[in-house]
C-alpha cells in the first residue's frame, strides 16, 4: 500500500503544503497565507495546517490513513513555551493517530537547503535566521528573535535603513544623493515630508517596510556609494550569525556548509563577497540551495517516520526542484 508523508513550510505571510509519495515523488501541493500564532492563535495555526493536508490528500485520491506523518515549519515555534505547548497539544488532539514533527519555520529551510546534511542556512528575506546541524545532530540557531530589535541583515532591516538615509538626507545629516533623488522620483514626491508619511503608515507591515529595500538597490545599482555600503552592513550581519553558528557546531577535521536564501539574493552583488569573508574565517564552504524549504519540511517527515532509503526519496524529489527555485 503506498504510504504519503506531508511537509509544511510556514511562515507569516504563507504557508506552502507539499504531499508527495514513498518514491519523493510530490502529489499535490497548496500555498496559502501565513501561520503564525501571533496572527490566527494556536488553534488557527492547527485549523490552517489540518485543512490544507486534507486538500492536498483529496487532490491525489488519498485517504488519511495513508498519511505516514508529516512534519511542519511553524514560524516563532520555539520562542514562547506556552505557545509552543498549546500548538502541540492541538495537533495532538486533531492527529492522535498520526505521527508528526513540529519545529521553527528555520529548520525547514536548513532540511531544504542542505537536503538534510550538515552545514547551516542563512535565510534574508523579509527577515532574517540561521539555522545549522552537525554530523553529531547538535542543531543551532542564530538572529531571528524580534522584528523590534532583530531581523538584521534582512530586507525589513535594509528597507528602516533605506528610510532613516532619506530622512537624514532631507534634514541634512548627511548629503543628499542619488537616493534621495530616486525615492522622491519614484514617490512623485513634491516634498520629502510626503514620502516620510508614506513610509510611518506601514510601519506595523514588515512586507510594506521591506519594500522599501528595493529603492536602495537602485541607488546601489547608480553607483550610490552609501546605498552600497548599507549592503555590506547588512552582509555583515548576517555572516555574524553564520560566524556564531559555526563556533557552536564545529567539529574538528569537518567542515560546514553554508547556503543562503531569501529575497536579498536579488542584491547579491553587494552582499556576497563580504559575506564570503566570514565564511572563510571558520573555513566554511558556500554551496548553493538543493531544495525548497517545504520539500525540506517533507524530506523530515520521511526521516523521522519511516525506514525508506532517504537518497532515493531525495532523488524522486530533486526531480522538480530546479524549475522551482
Amino acid at each position: 500500500m503506498m504510504r504519503y508523508y506531508c511537509g509544511i513550510d510556514g511562515g507569516g505571510t504563507k504557508t506552502a503544503v507539499l504531499l508527495i509519495d514513498e518514491t519523493g515523488r510530490e502529489c499535490t501541493s497548496v500555498t496559502v497565507g501565513g501561520s503564525s500564532y501571533r496572527a490566527l492563535g494556536t488553534e488557527g495555526v492547527a485549523e490552517l495546517f489540518e485543512n490544507n493536508i486534507a486538500a492536498c490528500l483529496k487532490k491525489a485520491g488519498a485517504e488519511r490513513e495513508k498519511l505516514a506523518g508529516f512534519a511542519a515549519g511553524v514560524p516563532c515555534l520555539g520562542e514562547d513555551k506556552a505557545a509552543d505547548a498549546a500548538i502541540q497539544k492541538e495537533m495532538e488532539r486533531r492527529y492522535p493517530d498520526i505521527p508528526f514533527y513540529l519545529c521553527n519555520d528555520a529548520e525547514v529551510g536548513w532540511a531544504g537547503s542542505l537536503a538534510l546534511k550538515p552545514g547551516i542556512n542563512i535565510v534574508a528575506g523579509t527577515g532574517s535566521i540561521a539555522f545549522g546541524k552537525n554530523s553529531t545532530g547538535k542543531s543551532v540557531r542564530c538572529g531571528g528573535w524580534s522584528t523590534f530589535y532583530g531581523d538584521e541583515g534582512s530586507c525589513y532591516w535594509l528597507g528602516r535603513k533605506t528610510i532613516e538615509l532619506f530622512s537624514k538626507q532631507m534634514d541634512g545629516r548627511l548629503q543628499r544623493n542619488m537616493l534621495y533623488d530616486i525615492i522622491m522620483d519614484e514617490f512623485y514626491a513634491d516634498e520629502p515630508e510626503y514620502v516620510l508619511n508614506v513610509a510611518e503608515a506601514c510601519i506595523n507591515d514588515r512586507s510594506k517596510v521591506a519594500g522599501f529595500q528595493k529603492y536602495l538597490l537602485m541607488a546601489a545599482n547608480a553607483g550610490d556609494a552609501s546605498a552600497a555600503a548599507a549592503y555590506i552592513d547588512a552582509a555583515d550581519e548576517l555572516g555574524q550569525m553564520a560566524y556564531a553558528a559555526a563556533k557552536q557546531l564545529m567539529i574538528p577535521g569537518e567542515c560546514l556548509n553554508v547556503t543562503l536564501s531569501g529575497g536579498l539574493l536579488y542584491a547579491r552583488a553587494y552582499v556576497f563577497e563580504r559575506f564570503l569573508q566570514w565564511i572563510d574565517k571558520f573555513n566554511g564552504q558556500f554551496v548553493e540551495p538543493e531544495m525548497l524549504p517545504v520539500q525540506g519540511a517533507a524530506l523530515l517527515a520521511v526521516q523521522k517516520f519511516s525506514d525508506l532509503n532517504m537518497e532515493r526519496v531525495k532523488a524522486g524529489m530533486m526531480c522538480k526542484k530546479q524549475e522551482d527555485l
